[in-house]
């Protein structure tokens, strides 16, 4: 609060307004009064940059002070000395403000919601038996006076009896405050408070009272002058401070002493509490000793009344806090001023405290800057990864809840996520076949998330490529911010303040086979708070495969987490989807340069019919990736084939046999290419980035044997091996392609996962009638 106290004189008006708006926010929002907002948002505000604050501002504030300090008040009542420091500290605050509004020329108060209710309340508090309270209420009253309302009675003078006129003319230019005449001024006043009631008898005798707040103009102005409300020793006061601000301290002492209100004890208690704002304050401590000596004046004078002189050594009492050096010179006046031992029932820093002290340290202003440069890293981290989503054909994926489910269960996969985000679940688990758009849709979630980011958002979105990534076990989160130069400062920020949603892709690329979620500590205390969506081929799961993705609990004796467990199981495309996906890919600007340019392009019927016409291909394109390749393929093949482009639906139809024998082999090698090709890019770049590769030699001998296949030819040597082992699976099975496999009862592959892949190797050459050939 001392930082942003500082900050009223050097911000431009519309952060001003801001800071200010925010300020009077908390005060309206806290349930208890919090004394150090409530002292930074008077400093704030007295005084504000001209202009800067507006008539509302200062309504709102005054309100939420009023309201506070009726409940305060209404609870404590007039405790016997010293009451309690809120209703003291409140009514100070309410002096204040104020104050700032007279300097400010404010008219905006309601004389019904705001001014009446307020003097009502402080002319409840001005007898309180606490003198210092009993100060600030009359100071307060004395304040409301000269603020304008709706109906104020200077007002109701001005409009109803012109021969108040001058008077009131002379009491407004004593608010001009020059120093020099102030004096002079203060003597008019006097004069002009005693001749106005005659005056104001005269002009509104015969006039019906209007009605306000329950209490007639006449009365409402009779009264105000009858018990003399209009004090002078409330601008004396002003006149005085305006000298202090000013430095003129000989000015200041020739006011104190020579005021028409010197000899009355609310003008002494003001200048005793504007002496001991400045015995604290930091710019007024090399005249420290001349305070003292003031306050030791007064309370040795005989006009002085003794309530006052007990409020000096109080006074006296505050700088304990303070330098050494304003400590002693507080300490030897108050020996000198009473012998005996001063006995005081409570200090009261505050409104001594005429200013919050200069911080030695300013953790906002680092945290400010901190943010402010994390905030560009999360931009610059926004905007590349926006940059990268190439993504041209999609279709929205659905799934059901578990594999058990039917296909007709399913959902859209988006909205199941979306539910997840807003849970208190803290995994969802997407399980897909190969190729079923797990990746895509991983991809298309993160771009999602980080279009609606917006700048200080908590929730953070982070794709991570499991694969590339060295520690996943460990660094899932700090591993991938450290690949996004991502300082640890940063990281230890976000770690602190930000929730991340983890989008984990390729668990079954990366052969992992622990829990992320555990070995990481994800959703602990000091750990990273954290929404985990990761995404697995359905064939890499094992019968128990959740306690591989559910949170586990910090204890092994501790019941498992399911609640915070969620899954769906991607399912094939339907029809709709299949056309949806067709009438996309055929609108792309690589399709069209690719087969436009041969006058090989297609329409979406006729692809449709060629995939009815094929037997079992409609069910295989109900993968996206497989759909992929056969929309790429079929052009080619019918070209090659003879078919051309114009004349494949007329030879669909008068040969579909033909037709069909002739793709489905051409189909099934353009497939086997291409997805050939996608896996050594896919090794490529799993290795180069040895992301979950041991050792350095372990991954120069994997990159070393790669690129050794693909020199000699990578797809031609896997093609080789694809066909052999589908002759050996087809030979060993008796006729039977289908290979029913469980490595828990092969001893080979069983040994091998505690052996290491060297030995499973040498032992299936050895062992194995299957591998071997």
């Amino acid at each position: 609060m001392a930082e942003v106290a500082l900050l009223s004189h050097v911000l431009d008006r519309k952060d001003y307004r801001s800071v200010l708006s925010s300020l009077t926010g908390q005060l309206e929002q806290t349930v208890l009064t919090d004394v150090d907002l409530l002292q930074g948002l008077v400093q704030f505000l007295v005084p504000a940059p001209l202009g800067y604050v507006v008539d509302d501002d200062f309504v709102r504030i005054l309100r939420v002070l009023r309201q506070r300090l009726k409940d305060t008040y209404k609870v404590l009542g007039d405790a016997d000395y010293p009451a309690s420091n809120h209703i003291y500290l409140l009514s100070t605050a309410i002096s204040r403000v104020v104050d700032a509004m007279i300097e400010s020329n404010v008219h905006g108060l309601s004389r019904v919601e705001d001014h009446q209710p307020l003097i009502d309340l402080l002319d409840e508090m001005k007898d309180s038996r606490d003198p210092f309270v009993k100060f600030q209420a009359n100071y307060a009253l004395q304040a409301l006076q000269y603020v304008g309302n709706d109906e104020s009675p200077l007002q109701a003078v001005l409009r109803f009896g012109g021969g108040v006129t001058k008077a009131a003319l002379g009491i407004a230019s004593v608010f001009k405050f020059d120093p020099d005449g102030l004096c002079d001024g203060l003597r008019e006043l006097s004069q002009a408070a005693g001749q106005a009631y005659d005056v104001v008898k005269a002009g509104l005798e015969g006039v019906q009272a209007l009605r306000a707040g329950g209490e007639g103009v006449m009365d409402s102005v009779l009264n105000g002058f009858r018990s003399g409300a209009k004090k002078a020793w409330y601008p004396a006061l002003q006149g005085a401070s305006i000298l202090i601000r000013e430095g003129r301290l000989a000015d200041f002492e020739r006011l104190v002493y020579e005021a028409p209100c010197r000899g009355e004890s609310e003008f002494q208690w003001g200048v005793c509490q504007l002496l001991g704002e400045m015995a604290v304050d930091p710019l007024w401590f090399a005249s420290s000793l001349q305070v003292f000596m003031f306050l030791e004046q007064m309370h040795q004078s005989d006009t002085v009344c003794p309530s006052i002189k007990d409020g000096i050594l109080e006074i006296l009492t505050i700088p304990t806090g303070l330098n050494f050096t304003t400590r002693f010179q507080a300490a030897r006046v108050l020996k000198r001023v009473s012998s005996r031992r001063i006995e005081i029932p409570s200090s009261r820093p505050y409104p001594l405290v005429l200013r919050l002290p200069i911080p030695n340290e300013f953790p906002l202003l680092n945290k400010a800057l901190k943010v402010q440069r994390l905030e560009f890293s999360l931009s610059q981290l926004r905007s590349l990864r926006l940059s990268q989503h190439k993504q041209t054909v999609y279709i929205p994926p659905h799934a059901k809840i578990s594999l058990q489910d039917s296909d007709e269960e399913a959902s859209p996969l988006m909205d199941q996520i979306e539910e997840f985000l807003e849970s208190e679940r803290q995994v969802f688990l997407i399980v897909g076949d190969s190729g079923s758009g797990k990746s895509t849709f991983n991809l298309h979630l993160e771009h999602i998330l980080w279009k609606s980011y917006k700048q200080g958002d908590r929730r953070i979105p982070l794709y991570i490529h499991l694969p590339a990534l060295q520690h996943p076990g460990s660094q899932l989160i700090d591993g991938q911010l450290l690949r996004y130069n991502f300082d640890s400062a940063s990281i230890q920020e976000m770690k602190r303040d930000r929730q991340f949603i983890v989008i984990c892709d390729g668990y079954d690329e990366a052969r992992l086979a622990f829990n992320l979620h555990s070995s990481n500590s994800l959703n602990r205390p000091l750990s990273w708070d954290t929404k985990m969506i990761v995404s697995c081929r359905s064939t890499h799961l094992g019968r128990e495969y959740h306690t591989r993705f559910q949170p586990q609990p910090s204890s092994p004796y501790e019941a498992p987490l399911p609640q915070l467990f969620q899954e769906a199981v991607v399912i094939p495309f339907s029809q709709e989807q299949i056309k949806d996906y067709v009438e996309q890919f055929l609108k792309t600007p690589e399709v069209h340069e690719q087969f436009g340019r041969k006058n090989m392009l297609w329409n979406t019927d006729e692809y449709l019919e060629m995939f009815k016409r094929i037997p079992n291909l409609i069910d295989l394109v109900k993968n996206p990736f497989l759909l992929t390749l056969a929309l790429r393929a079929l052009p080619d093949i019918a070209m090659n084939g003879g078919l051309g482009g114009a004349g494949l639906t007329a030879r669909v139809e008068t040969e579909p046999t033909i037709v069909a024998e002739m793709t489905r082999s051409r189909l099934f090698k353009s497939f086997v290419n291409q997805w050939l090709e996608t896996n050594k890019r896919r090794l490529t770049t799993s290795i180069h980035s040895q992301g979950n590769v041991t050792t350095a030699e372990t991954a120069n001998s994997a990159a070393s044997t790669l690129q050794d296949l693909i020199d000699e030819g990578f797809q031609e040597i896997a093609l080789d091996f694809l066909q052999s082992l589908a002759g050996s699976i087809y030979k060993h099975q008796c006729g039977k392609p289908v290979v029913e496999y469980w490595h828990r009862k092969d001893l080979t592959t069983w040994k091998a996962d505690f052996f290491g892949p060297e030995m499973d190797i040498t032992m299936l050459r050895e062992s194995s009638p299957l591998t071997k050939d």
